[in-house]
Order: structure tokens, then C-alpha cells, then sequence
């Protein structure tokens, strides 16, 4: 026979875990995120400062999942590091294949006007997120501003005074602040991805990985030369060309 001891424990044991359920629940309706990247990233440097642009999909599982906030903290070997936000975010919608181009299909992306992304437990979410140095990005556009203004001054004071800008203090410096910028170096660089999803206190983090070679620092660094002829053009609306290299490295996830 069962005596009200017996009976007494087994109601507590009941009541205990009914009070976990809610926990349980909780924790079953947490999203579940996984990055999946594209085979490679596009890195560049440019007066956006250093960026890179990677093509990545989520998977995500229990719940649909929105992403608020995307930063990557990119490290080299040598432990020089760099934290990027994501700067825009495009969408593949449409691709073509067209026989007389060697089966390289024609891509076209859509930007979007919210830095939000759905990541739905249905399908894998695709984007291409880029992302850059947002202070870096921000202190250009003010100094560029300020020697704008600048130019402007010295045209109205004197037509031919304002052709010897390229002379000035303003432009030298403006120059050496995108020049001396160039973080890229040879080697072997660590990525933590985060995202800030809607409704978690934690973020989500992955880690990845890619190297540079000594040929593509050297095809970034070309880049410097860019910076004068773009300034130029941007203060006096001459046309010289302006040509941004990049380069394609592979990625890889880790541990």
C-alpha cells in the first residue's frame, strides 16, 4: 500500500517538473542558426577603407529567426585586427546562363534599403553581406567633405590657385589618411562572425579562415595609386580612370 509520503513525493515530483516546462519550452522554441558560407570572399580596399564581400547562406532551425545586426572581427597571424559591420546586403533573384559566355551564368542582385535579414526554418536564406570598416568609412567622408569645401573656398578666392590643390596640406593629408589605411598584409587571417538576432541576449558566433598570398597584398596595394586621381576627380569632375582592384581568396569554417 502507497502510503501519503510516498504520495506526497511523487505530486512534488510532478510539480517540479511541470515548473521546468515553461524552461523547456523556452529553450525548444530558440532559434537555431548555422552560417554556411560560399567556397570564397571577395576582399577589398578601397576609400571605403578595407571591406569584404561574401556570399553566405543560414540555415536555421525551431523558429524562424530575424538578424538585426551583422560583425566580423577579421585577425591576422600576427594578431593586427579589425572589427567590420555589414555596410549592405544584396540578394540574388535572378541568374541566367547564356552558352556563348563559357556557361558563366549572368547574376543579378537586389540591394536591400533595411539592414535586417529573415532567415526562415523552410529554406536556406542566401545574401551577400558586405562589410566594412564603418569609423574608417565615416572619417573619410568628413575629410573629403572638409577639403571640398576647401577647393570651393580657394576658387573663389583665386581661379588659378585652385588648380594647384593636388600642392596643398588639405590634399596631402586627406591622401596620406586613405594610404596609410591598408591593413591587408601576407598571411593567414581568423574570422568571428556575430549576429544579433531578435528576442537572444547571446550572440550568434562561427569561426572561419583565409589566407593571402604575397601576389594578391601586392595587387591591393596597387590601390594606392588610385586615391590621388579619385580625390582629383571628386574635387574638379576631371574623368580619369579609376580602376579599384580586389582580389578572390578561398574561406573555410573552424572550430
Amino acid at each position: 500500500m502507497i502510503s501519503w509520503a510516498e504520495i506526497l513525493v511523487g505530486v512534488a515530483a510532478v510539480v517540479g517538473a511541470g515548473a521546468w516546462i515553461p524552461h523547456i519550452l523556452k529553450w525548444i522554441a530558440k532559434p537555431k542558426l548555422e552560417v554556411l558560407s560560399a567556397p570564397g570572399l571577395i576582399i577589398f580596399y578601397h576609400v571605403g577603407g578595407v571591406a569584404i564581400q561574401w556570399p553566405i547562406s543560414i540555415a536555421v532551425e525551431r523558429q524562424d529567426a530575424l538578424i538585426m545586426k551583422a560583425e566580423l572581427l577579421v585577425t591576422h597571424q600576427n594578431g593586427d585586427s579589425r572589427k567590420l559591420f555589414w555596410g549592405g546586403i544584396e540578394e540574388e533573384f535572378i541568374q541566367i546562363t547564356i552558352p556563348e559566355m563559357a556557361g558563366n551564368p549572368l547574376k543579378y542582385t537586389k540591394p536591400s534599403q533595411v539592414f535586417a535579414v529573415k532567415a526562415v526554418t523552410q529554406s536556406l536564406t542566401e545574401r551577400i553581406i558586405r562589410f566594412h570598416d564603418e569609423d574608417f568609412y565615416l572619417t573619410g567622408l568628413d575629410k573629403t567633405e572638409s577639403l571640398r569645401e576647401y577647393f570651393t573656398y580657394l576658387k573663389e578666392q583665386d581661379a588659378s590657385a585652385a588648380e594647384s590643390i593636388t600642392t596643398s596640406r588639405e590634399f596631402k593629408q586627406t591622401l596620406e589618411f586613405y594610404n596609410k589605411d591598408l591593413f591587408w598584409k601576407e598571411g593567414i587571417y581568423d574570422l568571428i562572425l556575430r549576429l544579433k538576432i531578435r528576442g537572444l541576449k547571446s550572440l550568434h558566433e562561427q569561426k572561419f579562415k583565409f589566407t593571402l598570398s604575397k601576389e594578391d597584398t601586392i595587387t591591393l596595394q596597387e590601390n594606392r595609386n588610385q586615391f590621388e586621381p579619385y580625390l582629383q576627380n571628386l574635387l574638379t569632375g576631371s574623368k580619369q580612370v579609376v580602376n579599384w582592384r580586389h582580389v578572390f581568396v578561398n574561406v573555410s569554417p573552424t572550430r
